[in-house]
């Protein structure tokens, strides 16, 4: 093994020593409070060697978390995986430890996703069987559900959120400029993965977007998310507010692109994408299911997702100087938070309070070395 890229792109053996070291612990743990285990595995940015790391002198601090699968004979209680989880958060000092655990017919029944495909062909085994992941069935980056383009869009747009423009602190624009490479290389990757050209590597798809689009911008922006996940700084000199807007406007655009090419119309507005997300069948699935178990979860979750677009679309729009659909806007929000006017802060701050995705960021802050 190449002691120099093992887990980061940045050539430091230290890296890997600490690295190691976490991962020992995270390996010990599961194996004591877990029976039945075939093998343990690490994903993400680490389990294909391009993993976050900031080296300032003598500290290393790995940024964000550890993605670890682990697949075992037989189910195990959702309780018990918390419980694990948090012992872990208490023993390494690193923002968020995601496990997920899997049986062999988990993985013999996978679909053509791209956490399937990215587990099956860019990750590490940490321990166990090595041919484990031989079970996920073959297939080509080109045949990944076009549902899946439409997750890394949805998914970061609390990211934007979270990122927008604050009291400047080494903290915060650290913070700031981190969230927001997520949404960029969120849309770039969606935008990737509907043009059949997804990868996992973070390096390999900025190259392979370069070669799909000629614009300056898109292309800037990619390329700065790029530099910064692979070898973040704590002193980015890029203009924190500016990357913001530039952002907020192409994340919104490519959402009504990809949403057009999902549901095979055309989208021209927050209300047309609002009106896709209400008319989906798995998401009346789920509220239906919620009504009859009387739960309000998948509903709730619908309406926060649908405030956080119509904020994130009065900005852009006010950003512009002028907008026909700014006052409708306004007026959807209005409704739905039982308000009579906007405080774009206070708007902003409901969503990170209600939003699922905030909680580990809620809890651990803005420090950024443990």
């Amino acid at each position: 093994m190449n002691k120099s890229s093992k887990y980061s792109p940045i050539v430091d053996h230290r890296i890997n020593d600490y690295i190691d070291g976490d991962l020992e612990i995270i390996k010990n743990e599961i194996l004591k409070k877990i029976d039945g285990i075939e093998c343990i595995i690490l994903g993400g940015g680490f389990g294909r060697g391009e993993g976050s790391v900031i080296v300032n002198k003598s500290k290393i601090q790995p940024i964000n978390d550890y993605d670890i699968y682990v697949v075992t004979k037989y189910k195990v209680d959702a309780v018990k995986i918390k419980l694990i989880r948090l012992k872990l958060i208490s023993l390494i000092k690193i923002r968020q430890i995601d496990i997920e655990f899997k049986t062999k017919n988990d993985l013999r029944f996978s679909k053509k996703t791209v956490a399937n495909y990215d587990l099956k062909f860019a990750s590490k085994l940490i321990y166990g069987n090595p041919d484990i992941l031989n079970i996920i069935p073959d297939f080509k980056s080109n045949k990944i559900l076009l549902s899946e383009c439409l997750l890394p869009l949805n998914l970061y747009i609390i990211s934007i959120i979270q990122s927008y423009p604050s009291e400047y602190t080494a903290e915060n624009d650290f913070w700031g400029k981190q969230q927001i490479s997520k949404s960029i290389l969120g849309w770039s990757m969606a935008i990737l993965i509907s043009e059949g050209k997804y990868h996992p590597s973070y390096i390999t798809r900025q190259k392979l977007f370069k070669d799909l689009t000629n614009n300056k911008e898109m292309v800037d922006l990619v390329d700065f998310a790029t530099d910064f996940k692979i070898k973040p700084v704590l002193n980015s000199k890029i203009d924190w507010n500016e990357l913001w807007f530039k952002n907020l406007n192409i994340h919104l655009s490519t959402l009504e692109k990809i949403y057009s090419k999902y549901y095979n119309k055309k989208i021209n507005n927050i209300f047309d994408i609002i009106d896709c997300i209400k008319n989906n069948h798995r998401n009346i699935l789920k509220k239906i299911y919620g009504f009859i178990t009387k739960n309000k979860v998948y509903k709730n979750r619908e309406n926060l997702t649908i405030i956080e677009l119509l904020i994130l679309s009065y900005i852009n729009e006010l950003n512009k100087g002028f907008s026909s659909c700014l006052i409708e806007i306004e007026n959807e929000l209005k409704k739905r938070l039982s308000i009579n006017e906007i405080n774009i802060k206070k708007v902003l701050d409901y969503c990170i309070d209600n939003d699922t995705n905030c909680a580990v960021w809620k809890t651990r802050g803005n420090k950024i070395f443990y």
